[in-house]
């Protein structure tokens, strides 16, 4: 976030008055921002109401969420914004909504011909082990994890006998299976309505930055996470990849997306790229790309005041690394 901040201080459209809100703390951020509130978290009921309050006093125009319930609820309550002209970064409700359940997600992207990974609904102990069979457990590793879970929760990583990489399923709120713990009282743990079972994706990984307008890519930044993973963050390569940067922008038009999203990708077994989940906020990387000199969010406002977004390319490869104080640099 102290880069992200840096970054827009020295806009070159904008004079930027920033004003930050969160649950907790600002942390490192706080001494560089123009004004900082403690709120409620984006779950809370009192959030909407104390967020409007925030930006009426300072007069605010433009709101970016950080958080899937930031986002949700700014949101479900647009209205409240709108009214008091405030712009709000964030799809509709509809289409939020839909982005957060994977299974419905897939669906739609499926039915409009687009690339999804492979996967069985369960919604029981015996489904998950039928499915679990079907793709070759215990020889090689498989996911299973809920249609709507965010962040990594709920998932459980099986670990077969292909040697999956470390990072994989070793996130906070991930679990990682080994045979010997594989009994049914750790299914009962894993069966969600409607869960999915999957084989496990594979590196490079991606999280690509998409700027949309009613399901028009305004713009698109593919970054390679150098942390498969992306927890914690290490690092990015800003690619000039043609046929990622096409994928994501279809997939922002199926989807309707109309807002800054984050669109994670990893690899299937035919070495394609392919979808994970579209995130209802921005990354929180997203700063690697300002870094790399893209100005995302820049182009968001332009975008939804009405005017001439510049067309940004990468004529060859970014890497954006992160010191010991977090903050990041840039190498070619």
């Amino acid at each position: 976030m102290p880069s992200l901040i840096k970054c827009l201080k020295n806009s070159g459209n904008f004079n930027y008055i920033l004003v930050g809100v969160d649950s907790v703390s600002a942390g490192q951020s706080k001494d560089i921002l123009d004004s900082y509130y403690q709120v409620p978290n984006g779950s809370d009921v009192e959030y909407n109401d104390k967020l409007l309050e925030v930006a009426l006093k300072e007069r605010v125009d433009f709101i970016l969420p950080g958080s899937d319930e930031e986002a949700l609820s700014i949101s479900k309550n647009i209205n409240k914004f709108n009214d008091s002209g405030i712009t709000a970064i964030v799809s509709n409700i509809d289409t939020l909504e839909l982005i957060s359940n994977k299974l419905e997600t897939y669906k739609v992207l499926s039915k409009h011909g687009l690339r999804i990974p492979e996967y069985e609904v369960v919604n029981s102990i015996e489904e998950i082990k039928k499915s679990l069979g079907k793709y070759q457990y215990p020889q090689k590793t498989v996911i299973s994890k809920p249609s709507n879970g965010r962040g990594g929760r709920g998932l459980h990583v099986f670990k077969g006998e292909d040697a999956p990489p470390s990072w994989l399923g070793n996130g906070m709120r991930e679990s990682r299976v080994d045979k010997e713990g594989f009994t049914d009282e750790l299914l009962k743990k894993a069966v969600y309505k409607d869960g999915l079972v999957m084989p496990a994706l594979t590196v490079p990984a991606y999280d690509v930055d998409v700027m949309a307008v009613e399901g028009n890519v305004k713009t698109v930044v593919v970054r390679e996470r150098i942390n498969p993973s992306g927890i914690p963050f290490q690092g990015n390569k800003v690619l000039n990849n043609k046929a990622i940067e096409d994928y994501c922008v279809e997939i922002a038009r199926i989807l309707n997306l109309d807002g800054l999203h984050d669109i994670d990708l990893m690899t299937n077994s035919e070495g394609e790229p392919c979808i994970v989940e579209v995130n209802p906020r921005p990354s929180g990387s997203l700063a690697a790309s300002l870094t790399a000199g893209i100005p995302v969010i820049d182009i968001a406002i332009l975008a939804l005041l009405g005017e001439k977004v510049p067309n940004m390319c990468i004529k060859s490869d970014i890497t954006v690394s992160i010191d010991v104080n977090n903050i990041m640099s840039v190498s070619t």
